[in-house]
């Protein structure tokens, strides 16, 4: 092969090169989306009000007639689609470990995380709860005083 052939083919690649560099700097840098990389999502804040539920079943000489929750609302902040999933805010309490010990009323006071749920009742992950747990409040006092007096016939 001469030499001049060799010269005619460097060069072409280079040219080839050089137009297809000219191409993806056009198709990346100005504006158009790339397939391969990631979009940037906005970050939002939303305050809900926290829900308190109960799971498990109080011993029977337990009833609850109040409760409050501190602080009762909690701001959510992330990436937009995953904010807007949230329906609620809840805190669980495990109402099987109440018990009166043979106090008329008496006020238990919980620690309790918060879980943020979709219209569905499944987690919603990939957010920040602030803060991340509540102080939920019970008002516990015997069934028999709810009931008020019995009469006998």
């Amino acid at each position: 092969m001469p030499l001049n052939e060799s010269w005619r083919q460097d060069f072409s690649l280079r040219l080839l090169a050089l137009l297809l560099a000219v191409v993806i700097w056009f198709v990346v840098g100005r504006g158009s989306p790339s397939p391969f990389m990631a979009k940037s999502e906005p970050v939002i804040e939303r305050t809900f009000p926290v829900i308190v539920a109960f799971m498990g079943v109080p011993s029977a000489e337990v009833v609850t007639f109040g409760q409050t929750v501190e602080p009762a609302s909690v701001l959510v902040s992330g990436p937009q689609s995953k904010v807007e999933k949230i329906a609620r805010v809840t805190c669980l309490v495990d109402a099987s470990r109440l018990s009166q010990a043979g106090r008329t009323t008496r006020t238990v006071a919980i620690e309790a995380r918060l879980t943020p749920l979709d219209s569905e009742g499944g987690r919603v992950t990939g957010v920040r709860l602030r803060p991340e747990a509540v102080f939920v409040s019970l008002w516990l006092e015997r069934p028999e005083l709810r009931e008020g007096p019995r009469q006998n016939r």
